[in-house]
Formats: structure tokens, sequence, C-alpha cells
């Protein structure tokens, strides 16, 4: 069975962990290889070659490490054997040369990253030497990324055999250390992509693989393996249960991936086998063979156990996007704003003004507003009707999921978490977090699979994601086992998703007023730190980042600095969609 893609899919491309440099440092153990290159020595001294011209003055950065030396002694055979895990082309050929001869094909550095800011100290200890490194995040052997909870140091011992009168590790543990501003040259986040409940969205599953020629590979085995242990229950896959690659590689030709699938996907009708191809083409076209040996991908083809039977067009779905203007009120309106002028929402501004709210969430097709107000919170249908579907006290802003849900909680009682329908009822939504006295904020990503919070225990604020686990009619039962993505010492106030995979913190501390970024499998980082904001709302990705200070005014990022973009604002609403 063959699925062609007719018309290759046009999808943006989502390289974070790879960067482009103009300038490339070289660390004494390494060189760096350019992508126009033939070939590199890989002895000899480094000397200056000039000016590499490339598109843009980017230059792809692909670091290729020097091999063990003549009469090398045992620190300094491990430290090139770390130093060589930069390379990973060839299936890390480089770094198994410091390995005895029958360690180097069991040697398995596809087991994990340990991911340090340096500092490394090295350690005679009898016949062997230690390693201790200061952990800031970990990769596990399915590529999924998590940052450290805490730094504690983490030691590995190597003991070493004379071959041929040189030292050579006798034995590795499996995985490999990288320093953190290494790690994003050599790795690159890939978004597995799975299916919502109802098959009608997309659910990107953040994965982080060294580039090298067989990372379709690994990304088509990550997905046949299926979605991360904690998405697990919330979102589905279209492959048969137990379809496997009939062997370990995914040959790319002329930017078409060749996927021969075992017998179990001999089930798969029409319908399945188009779900199957969007899952291969989003997850794959992300390869954009910019380094490593990575060949770029344009489109699939699915054999099953080499056989080719029947052609299905192509499916697409994009991932849900709000408007690109700020939904606020202002006065006596409330809508979206551009400039000075208010666009109102029909049947739904009048009534969210009606109603004094303090905060609010638009569904995505504008049919449905949920609101907080000093009478708890009211869901809103553009029809006109309306009903407080919550009234315990202390709620935070509510939150609403794409199938028709709003979603309230007091921020003194963070396992109180109720879910309400259109028609009125309410369902106890069953936490899975523990240890917090309170909780400053939630939210859920806009297909409706995912749920972000900021709990709060002491003097520590945690942000975590957790799946939602559904029932019939799509209605929501329990939260899995939530993922540890953040503890700050600050209090946290707000968290709201900016696209798919990443969400923002709103910070608050008596120095500043900060904003962090978080990808959902991936890393953190700073944002312009902000004076006096209040409160934070995620549009289509960080440019459409909005923010209010005290006083009422709109805030929009613009290039390294914020720019006001309205005063007398007494709230910006989120928005899970347009109708557009």
């Amino acid at each position: 069975m063959m699925l062609v893609v007719e018309d290759a899919m046009t999808m943006p491309r989502r390289r974070s962990g790879v960067r482009r440099a103009l300038t490339v440092v070289l660390p004494l153990v390494l060189i760096v290889a350019l992508s126009a290159c033939v070939g590199i020595p890989r002895s000899g001294s480094v000397q200056d070659g000039g000016t590499v011209e490339g598109e843009g003055g980017d230059v792809d950065v692909n670091f290729i490490a020097p091999g063990p030396t003549e009469g090398a002694t045992q620190e300094q055979i491990l430290r090139g054997f770390i130093d060589a895990a930069a390379s990973p082309q060839n299936n890390y050929e480089i770094a198994r040369e410091f390995l005895a001869p029958d360690d180097r094909s069991q040697w398995d550095p596809d087991a994990g990253v340990t991911i340090d800011q340096g500092g490394r100290a090295f350690t005679a200890v009898a016949d062997s030497v230690q390693l201790t490194v200061n952990p800031v995040a970990a990769v596990d052997d399915r590529g999924e990324y998590r940052e450290s909870a805490n730094s504690s140091p983490l030691s590995w011992n190597y003991t070493f055999v004379q071959v041929r009168g040189e030292w050579r590790i006798a034995e590795a543990p499996p995985g490999i250390v990288l320093e953190s501003s290494t790690f994003t040259d050599v790795f690159a986040a890939y978004s597995l992509s799975f299916f919502d409940p109802s098959y009608s969205r997309l659910v990107p599953d953040q994965r982080w693989f060294p580039s090298r020629a067989s990372t379709a590979t690994r990304i088509v085995g990550a997905l046949l393996d299926g979605p991360a242990e904690w998405l697990k229950g919330a979102v589905a896959t279209a492959f048969p249960e137990g379809t496997a690659l009939t062997s370990d590689a995914v040959p790319v030709e002329a930017g078409t991936a060749r996927v021969d699938l075992t017998k179990p996907a001999l089930q798969a009708d029409a319908v399945t086998l188009q779900r199957m191809q969007l899952q291969l083409s989003s997850s794959l076209v992300q390869l954009s063979g910019s380094i490593g040996g990575v060949a770029a991908v344009s489109n699939v083809a699915i054999t099953v156990v080499g056989n080719s039977t029947q052609t299905v067009s192509t499916l697409t779905m994009a991932a849900p996007r709000v408007d690109s203007r700020a939904l606020i009120q202002r006065g006596d309106q409330f809508g979206f704003a551009s400039g000075d002028e208010i666009e109102g929402v029909p049947g739904i501004s009048a009534a969210v003004v009606a109603a004094s709210a303090d905060a609010a969430v638009l569904s995505a097709d504008h049919g449905q507003v949920a609101v907080r107000s000093a009478a708890g919170v009211t869901v809103i249908q553009s029809d006109g009707d309306a009903r407080v579907v919550d009234a315990r006290p202390g709620l935070l802003p509510p939150t609403m999921d794409p199938f028709g849900f709003t979603w309230t909680v007091p921020s003194a009682a963070p396992t109180a978490l109720l879910a309400h329908d259109a028609a009125g009822g309410s369902v106890q939504v069953a936490t899975s977090w523990t240890g917090a006295a309170s909780i400053s904020s939630i939210q859920i990503s806009r297909e409706g699979t995912r749920l972000v919070a900021l709990l709060r225990d002491g003097a520590q604020s945690r942000l975590v994601a957790a799946a939602i686990i559904r029932g019939d009619r799509n209605a929501p039962t329990r939260l899995g086992d939530p993922v540890e993505l953040r503890v700050m010492s600050q209090e946290a106030d707000t968290v709201t998703w900016i696209d798919d995979i990443t969400v923002a913190v709103l910070l608050d501390d008596a120095a500043a007023v900060t904003i962090v970024t978080q990808q959902i499998g991936g890393r953190s980082a700073p944002v312009t730190p902000l004076a006096d904001v209040v409160n934070l709302v995620g549009g289509n990705g960080l440019t459409q980042l909005r923010a209010i200070t005290a006083d009422g005014k709109l805030l929009l990022p613009r290039g390294a600095s914020w720019q006001e973009a309205g005063d007398e604002v007494r709230f910006i609403a989120t928005q899970l969609g347009s109708p557009d």
C-alpha cells in the first residue's frame, strides 16, 4: 500500500533548536564544518581561512571533534570523548574512537543527554576518572526535554584499558553530556504531530534529536512509538496498534521520505491513511536539510511491507490562530482594538460590558464568552442567553476549551476544578497535582488537550502542564499526571499560550515585573522586562503578546522594547481562535 502526497504540504518548519551564526568561536577541541565544504581534515593546526560568505551572511555550524591523540592521559581521553559528543555524524563515529574496541558497539549515545553549564570536574579515583557536572536539563531516550528542578551535581566513573599502548575507555555509561551553549547547535526541536480526540486538530509533542542523516528515522520511530507519557489518554494517533518500520531506516530521496510500515498498517482505510500521511508530513517537513547530513523533506510516500496499492488526496489541518488585534474592554466598549476604534463582537460585546466583567475568554467561533465579575463566572451566548455557572468566591479568570466547556477554580482551592457545559451542567475534574497551597492562573491550549497552571507552595511558584482526559461527548473527567516545567522563586501571576508549544509567564518580585517564555517540552527564555504590568495575554506568537499596566495602558512588543497601543483599558480578553 502506498500513500503518495500529490501536492507538497506547505507548513512552517520549526527548527528552534538549530542556530545559524554569523560569527563562530572555535573551541580548542572542535572545528567547524560548513555545508559547502567538500571535506575537512581532522589533523593539523587550526588556521585562519578568511571570511565565508553564505546566503544572507548565515553559516550552518557543524562540529567535527578531533579523535584521540598519541600518548593522551586517561583524563585527556575522557575529555576528548565528552567533547566528541558534539559530533553525532555517522552514529558518533569520532566519540567511539575513544572507546575500547569491545565497547564501541555496546555504547548507546541515544540513551539520553545531560545538559550542563560547564564547570565540569575530572577527578582521578583509583583506576578510573570521575566526571562531575551540574545539570540544567536532560533529554531522555525518547527525545523528551526537561529542565532540572535543581542543579545537584551528577557523577559518573569511567574505567580504562590499554589498547596497543594507548588508554581507551573500557566502559562508558549510556548517553552523552553536552554544554548548554553547544546543545542547540547539535540538537534540534521537532514537533511530532498527534490528534485531539475528535481528529479535528493537531497536537504537537515536542522532541529533541541530534542533527544527522538518521534524524528522519528517529522522528518516524518516535511518532510510531506514540505520544509522550504525560500526553497518553489525551491525544490520538491514526496508526493502527503495532505499526512499526519494517527496517530501521527512512530514506529521503529528492525531498521524498519513504516510510515502509509493517503489516498492521494494512488495517487502515482511506481516511486513516490520510491521517497517517498528515501526521508523518507535519512531523517530517520540519527537516530543512541545513546541517549534519539531514535531508530536507517535502513529501512522504508510505508503503506497507514494500507494497504500494493506492493514492489518496492530501489532508490539511491548520493550527488555531486568533485575531491579531487585541480583544479589550475600554470604557463602555468591548471588542477588537484597531487604533482608537473598537470593533464589537456581535451578540457578545454589550452583554460583557453589562456584566461589569474584569476578565473574559472568547470561543473560537465568537459564539460564546465566559466572564468573571463580582457575581462569579458567567457564560454568555451570542443569542443573548447568559447564566452564572460558578458563584464561588475567589475565582480565577476562567478558561475555555473548543468543546464548549468553561473551566473555573478558586485561587485558594487548587483541586476544586470544575468544567461547565453549554447547557449549564457542571462536572468536577480530578486534578493530579499535589502539595499546592494555592493556584494563580490556568489556561487550556487552543486545541483543548493540554492545561497549564501556576501553582503556589510557600515561597515557590511552579509552572506545570497536564493532559486533559475526556469521556463521552468529549466531557473532561480528569487531568493526567502533571509535567513540572519550571520552578520559580518569584511569585508568578499569569500564564498564557502564545503558540501551540509555548506559554508566557508573568513574574512579579520586589525588584521588577519580568516575563519568561517556556516551551512545552523545551527551553525557557526571558522577555524584555516591563514596569507595572498586571496581566498578560497571548496572540499568534511572541510578537503578538499583549500586556496591560495597572493604570490601563495596553502594551505590545516592538523589537527589543514595548510600545503603548492604547490606554484606559479595563482588561484584555483571551481568544481561543478566529472564525475566519
